[in-house]
């Protein structure tokens, strides 16, 4: 009998406009399209990226690019949401083509918005919203009461134009774009690990620690149910924050108007 597939609920990405190549070393992905924007993370070189929109400012200040382009933030990067906002957290084994099952801990948003921000407060830029009911991966990260998940699909950043080659070739002049010195952050002191609800029947799992993966209990259950399988591509995994990426998959969510949250 073969194992019943689970349908993750998880956002549709954007319509691209093409794919691009960065071109520049530790080039510089940002919340909005100038350089008085805080640094969210930094590509690499030679890293693909999933180009959405392309900008043009009107009025570029002194020193800042005129041209951006909007981007897909990786799947297997790192993104923040406030713990209070998701519920219903359980676990799902994923099956690779090699045949060796990998735990991954989904979570599902409680409000009808939740703003996902590129780092662990309200200080930081949203780079996407979520709506009621979609399931996003645990990082197992966590700061205060903050959780790092992988980056949802319908996710973006801003990058200056002229690091990035499209695929057509066409690729401006390679410049260094100014990079404003990184507002100080407090020193944020360790946090008890935040457990969510969870469904009957599953045991919890506490946050790893970057580059591990939580040891099964002993004399314990599967925690999920062997129906409850999902076979991917094991080569869309990462690791940042000390976990997995998750499958990527497309299903449809409610889209309820609301308020927004954190």
């Amino acid at each position: 009998m073969q194992p019943a597939l689970i349908e993750l609920k998880l956002p549709t990405p954007p319509p691209s406009i093409g794919l691009g190549v960065i071109t520049g070393t530790r080039v510089s992905a940002r919340g909005k399209a100038t350089v008085h924007s805080q640094l969210v993370f930094r590509f690499g070189q030679n890293e693909p990226v999933n180009i959405l929109e392309e900008i043009t400012l009107a009025t570029p200040k002194a020193g800042e690019p005129r041209k951006w382009f909007r981007v897909q933030v990786p799947l297997d990067a790192g993104l923040w949401v406030h713990h209070q906002f998701l519920h219903n957290q359980r676990i799902v084994t994923i099956v690779g083509n090699d045949g060796k099952p990998s735990p991954h801990t989904y979570a599902s948003v409680k409000p009808d918005r939740l703003n996902v921000r590129g780092g662990a407060g309200d200080a930081f830029p949203v780079l996407g919203q979520l709506p009621q009911g979609t399931d996003v991966a645990l990082t197992g990260a966590q700061k205060g009461k903050w959780l790092e998940i992988f980056a949802p699909g319908n996710c973006s950043v801003y990058v200056a134009s002229q690091f990035v080659k499209r695929a057509n070739g066409n690729v401006a002049n390679v410049v260094e774009v100014p990079t404003l010195p990184a507002e100080p952050q407090p020193d944020i002191q360790p946090q008890p690990p935040i457990i969510l609800p969870l469904q009957p029947g599953v045991q919890p799992v506490l946050p790893a620690q970057p580059g591990t993966i939580a040891p099964a209990v002993p004399g314990a259950r599967p925690a999920v149910p062997a129906e409850t399988t999902i076979t991917v591509d094991p080569k869309t995994f990462g690791n940042p924050g000390g976990g997995q990426p998750p499958p990527e998959a497309s299903a449809s969510s409610p889209n309820h108007p609301s308020q927004q949250h954190q």
